[in-house]
């Protein structure tokens, strides 16, 4: 018996073929037992007919439903405002439950993520690689970019209040107990959607705030950011590098978190495209992944046409 039965997913029109791909590679790697929710907001008929024929295929597991909550404006970010809808999502939940960005892929069994002992916290999630680095790289003032970084630092920490980095978390992933954030009354501030837009990184910014004290880390393979190829920099400790080891290599879910996207591979900037060039083999993998779960997500819908 698995600890947390439900997974959930929350996405606009633009996400909708990504998010379908991510909960059919959820399907295949979860018991049958557990339920995928997908919330979402107004879609294009083709997008809405997608979503319809993927819950007939499974239905007794996916779940549609329409999120039409207003939702406040947010700026000087590449995600949409309907990020946040997660925060008021989850907590129509009373038991544990695993939210999930649609631009993950899950590749391994989620047993173990499912199953997860949170202790006495309120939610679960994996170390936010891009903090990390600007963090450590901050620490060495013999590092080109010490400046820089060091900039960039003392601005998140102005503007979030937390003491350091080593332990901001991205939201792409969240192994969520509501029980225990209603128990530690806050509730209400975590589904407090004008303040998360406020924030800078939004959402994610909110979450590491609010549940600092409350926050379990778990292990980087259930949230790996491209294979979290960063932490290949010689800047980052050893502990800490050697802990990546299956985030890097053969992580259990894959997150293509940025611009970049698998199908959307144009939108590359020069520091991506450089990083290509260095971890192309790995990248591919996952890339080539990925298109194969669209390719068959594809053609069940196909079927589901005729």
């Amino acid at each position: 018996m698995t600890k947390c039965k439900d997974i959930v997913y929350c996405f606009d029109d633009g996400f909708t073929q990504c998010t379908l791909v991510s909960a059919l590679s959820a399907i295949r790697h979860t018991p049958s037992d557990i339920k995928i929710h997908l919330f979402h907001g107004p879609l294009a008929d083709a997008n809405r007919t997608a979503v319809i024929k993927f819950c007939e295929a499974h239905r007794e597991r996916v779940f549609d439903i329409d999120f039409r909550d207003r939702l406040p404006e947010i700026g000087g970010s590449h995600i949409t405002k309907f990020a946040l809808a997660r925060l008021a999502v989850l907590m129509n939940f009373n038991k544990r439950v695993l939210y999930l960005d649609g631009d993950t892929l899950i590749r391994k069994d989620l047993t173990e993520l499912l199953n997860t002992d949170l202790g006495n916290c309120a939610i679960g999630a994996a170390l936010c690689p891009t903090h990390l680095s600007w963090w450590y790289k901050s620490r060495s003032s013999i590092r080109p970019g010490h400046h820089r970084n060091s900039k960039v630092v003392n601005e998140r920490l102005a503007a979030t209040g937390l003491k350091d980095l080593t332990t901001y978390i991205n939201s792409g992933v969240l192994l969520v107990d509501p029980a225990r954030i209603r128990e530690i009354n806050l509730a209400g501030k975590f589904s407090d959607l004008t303040i998360a837009a406020s924030y800078r990184w939004h959402d994610q910014d909110h979450i590491n705030i609010l549940l600092k004290d409350y926050m379990h880390l778990i292990d980087s393979k259930f949230n790996s950011i491209w294979g979290n190829l960063s932490f290949k920099n010689s800047v980052f400790p050893s502990e800490l590098k050697n802990a990546q080891r299956l985030a890097m290599t053969d992580p259990t879910i894959i997150h293509f978190a940025g611009k970049q996207k698998p199908w959307r591979l144009d939108k590359v900037r020069l520091g991506m495209k450089i990083r290509r060039l260095l971890f192309r083999r790995i990248e591919l993998k996952f890339i080539n992944e990925w298109l194969e779960v669209r390719q068959g997500l594809s053609r069940k819908i196909d079927a589901l046409m005729q």
